[in-house]
């Protein structure tokens, strides 16, 4: 690449929307000539994020666990997923747990821990997962003998 030294109209987000930043007034084109570029870590802009064409599904995880959830009070409990090894965490650093019916949405860019649990017939297990799954939030009625095993 050489160095052409053309003029570039640079274009930036001012109050709300995008203009030319020659267009700004001085006290702008000082707060713009100001801004200092970062990177947060893990962040869209990263350099060392591992990019993934085709991302690592989570239900094909032998990680990825289903559990009951108990409600506070009664006999009723959801099916939910966790990670097992703690990769679903919330921004405060608590773990996350989602919805059993959303199982098939659940993908990772990449993940040290993730172990197969067969990749010659994946497809076909995700296929047949997106059959069987429910539509919506898959709420159980516990009786006694299972509630005491839960």
């Amino acid at each position: 690449m050489g160095n052409c030294k053309a003029k570039t109209e640079v274009y930036s987000r001012v109050v709300g929307y995008y203009r030319p930043v020659q267009h700004w007034n001085p006290g702008k084109q000082a707060e713009f000539h100001d801004r200092v570029p970062y990177v947060v870590q893990g962040g869209p802009m990263s350099p060392n994020k591992p990019k993934s064409i085709h991302p690592i599904p989570c239900a094909n995880c032998l990680h990825c666990k289903v559990y009951l959830e108990r409600a506070d009070r009664g006999p009723k409990a959801e099916r939910r997923v966790k990670c097992a090894m703690g990769h679903w965490q919330t921004t405060s650093g608590k773990e996350r747990t989602f919805c059993y019916h959303t199982v098939l949405n659940r993908r990772m860019a990449s993940c040290p821990d993730y172990e197969s649990m067969g990749d010659h017939d994946c497809a076909e297990f995700l296929k047949s997962l997106r059959d069987n799954l429910p539509v919506e939030r898959d709420v159980v009625i516990l009786d006694q003998a299972v509630g005491a095993q839960a």
